[in-house]
Parts: C-alpha cells; sequence; structure tokens
C-alpha cells in the first residue's frame, strides 16, 4: 500500500522461479479498484514502495550470486544489482552494482531523480550518517579483515581512517520500513 493508501501493489502467477506479474489498483471512497498488471517478469524478492510512493522491484534475478535488474515504476535504474543492498537517504537510493561474495566488495551507487551516480568501487559495507553524509569501507580484505574508511559528504569522498575493521549499524525505526 501507498503512505496515502490510494495505491495497493499485488504480484500475481509467481513461478517457481520467484517471477509473476506486478499488478496496480487504486483505492477510492474505501473500494478497490480493478487491478491492471503494472509489469511481468517481477521478482519475489524484494518489492518495497521507495519514500516518494515509487514501486521499486527486480527483474531477471540470479538467485545464485543474488544479482538482478533495479526497476522503479516500470524503468530500470541499474543492472547487476546486489539484491540485499539499498538504503534509502533522503529520497535517494543506496545500493551496489557488481557485487563479489568471494571479495566481498561491489561498486556502491546511488539513485536520485533520475540521475545514478558512482560514489566508489570495491565498496564492502556502507552507512548512512545523522547528517545524510556516507560513511564506507573501502578496499576491505577478507583475509585481514580491515579497510579504509571514508566519508562522502556532496559529491566529494575523504579518507578518515586505515586498518579499520567494521561499521556499526545502528537500527532505526523512525524511517519507514527501518533503517540499519
Amino acid at each position: 500500500f501507498s503512505d496515502d493508501g490510494a495505491t495497493l501493489y499485488l504480484l500475481d502467477d509467481v513461478s517457481d522461479g520467484g517471477d509473476g506479474d506486478l499488478y496496480k489498483a487504486t483505492i477510492t471512497d474505501g473500494q478497490i479498484g480493478k487491478p491492471e498488471l503494472f509489469d511481468s517478469d517481477v521478482n519475489n524478492s524484494w518489492i518495497f514502495l521507495t519514500s516518494k510512493d515509487e514501486i521499486a522491484y527486480y527483474k531477471n534475478v540470479d538467485s545464485s550470486d543474488d544479482k538482478g535488474d533495479l526497476c522503479i515504476n516500470g524503468e530500470e535504474i541499474d543492472y547487476d544489482v546486489y539484491l540485499w543492498s539499498f538504503q534509502y537517504l533522503d529520497d535517494a537510493i543506496l545500493y551496489y552494482t557488481d557485487w563479489n561474495s568471494d571479495k566481498q566488495l561491489g561498486t556502491l551507487k546511488m539513485y536520485d531523480n533520475g540521475t545514478k551516480t558512482k560514489i566508489a568501487d570495491d565498496v564492502n559495507s556502507f552507512q548512512i550518517t545523522n547528517d545524510n553524509d556516507i560513511v564506507y569501507l573501502y578496499d576491505y580484505s577478507t583475509n585481514y579483515y580491515t579497510g579504509t574508511l571514508y566519508l562522502y559528504h556532496k559529491g566529494d569522498a575523504t579518507k578518515i581512517d586505515d586498518d579499520v575493521a567494521a561499521l556499526i549499524p545502528v537500527y532505526d525505526s523512525s524511517v519507514r520500513g527501518g533503517s540499519y
């Protein structure tokens, strides 16, 4: 359901592989309208509404490496997106592409108002600060369990420290759906 309760999305005709048809129905005066096909071959791995009530979902999912094409409102935003990576930053979405499970590294990107921005390659983990900046662990070594910590602020990345072992998440339940 959208935040205002005026739109309902549902996934139907789901195959054994998890792909189905995404339908959209409007709700007027407490009555649900007839669901209309919104998109096909939508994977059931992650379907969510963004902070702007746009429907985001994955297609062409390869479950062996947890990657797929990220779509918002029927438009492909990016491909080879790691399924378990998205976080909100105000109205933007942060996510990984080119995720390497063996090295635990990927390319961190941001999608905001139709624009994709690459934050950095070889990112292991990231967190959003209270000031809506991004801290991320770059070039993490799975042998030594350390990497380099950077702060990304309005397009500029600044190195903070070397030999950082982890970013410790804090759960924020005030963010829609919760956030770490």
